[in-house]
C-alpha cells in the first residue's frame, strides 16, 4: 500500500470522526473515547489489517509480551516521566494499524490528543512516536508511520492538527508521500 493511500485512508477517518462524533468533542469527552471512534472508522478503510486501540502486545519483547521501550533518558527528564520497576518504559499507543504477531507489518502508529492537553503529554507522545517508528536500542517495532493527532474540542470542534513521524523523526507531508513503502 503506497504512503498516499495510507494518508488518504486516515484522513477519511479523521474526518468521518469529526462529522459523527461533534457532540462528544464539543463536550470534550475522554482521549480514550475519541480514540476507539476513530479506530472503527479506520477498520473500515484498512480490512487487511488489524485496527487495535490502546494496544499494548507484542511478540517476545520484555516482560509479560507488553510493548515497552528503552527510550533515552533525557527526552524523558524533559518531560518528567518516570520509569516502571523493571527499568523500562511500557507503552500503549492510542490506535495501531497492524498484523498482529508479525512486527515486520506495523504499519501506522497513531496517538491522539485534544487541544487542551497539556504540553508534556503531548511531547511524550512525540517522543513514543519517534522510538516506535525507528530501529535501535532492541526496538523491533519500526512502524512504518507514526501519527500524533491532535483534535480541538470544545468551541474549535471542527478541527484538527496531524504531525508525521518516519525513522526516529518527524517528517513533512511531502516527505512521507516520496517514501518507498515496503512491507
Amino acid at each position: 500500500m503506497e504512503y498516499s493511500k495510507i494518508i488518504q485512508k486516515v484522513n477519511r477517518s479523521i474526518r468521518q470522526l469529526l462529522k459523527n462524533e461533534q457532540a462528544n468533542l464539543k463536550r470534550n469527552i475522554s482521549e480514550r473515547n475519541l480514540s476507539s471512534h476513530l479506530a472503527f472508522y479506520l477498520k473500515r478503510r484498512f480490512n487487511e489489517f488489524d485496527i487495535d486501540p490502546e494496544y499494548n502486545g507484542s511478540i517476545d519483547y520484555k516482560t509479560n509480551y507488553k510493548k515497552g521501550l528503552e527510550i533515552a533518558e533525557d527526552k524523558i527528564k524533559r518531560i518528567k516521566k518516570e520509569k516502571n520497576d523493571n527499568n523500562f518504559y511500557r507503552i500503549t499507543p492510542d490506535i495501531i494499524i497492524h498484523k498482529r504477531c508479525i512486527d515486520e507489518e506495523n504499519l501506522v502508529v497513531i496517538e491522539v490528543k485534544k487541544d487542551v492537553s497539556k504540553a508534556n503529554e503531548k511531547e511524550y507522545d512525540f517522543i513514543i512516536l519517534e522510538e516506535l517508528t525507528r530501529d535501535h536500542l532492541g526496538n523491533r517495532y519500526n512502524y512504518k508511520l507514526g501519527i500524533a493527532l491532535e483534535l480541538d474540542t470544545g468551541e474549535n470542534t471542527g478541527d484538527y492538527k496531524i504531525r508525521y513521524f518516519q525513522n526516529g523523526g518527524e517528517v513533512d507531508l511531502k516527505t512521507v508521500l516520496m517514501g518507498d513503502l515496503k512491507l
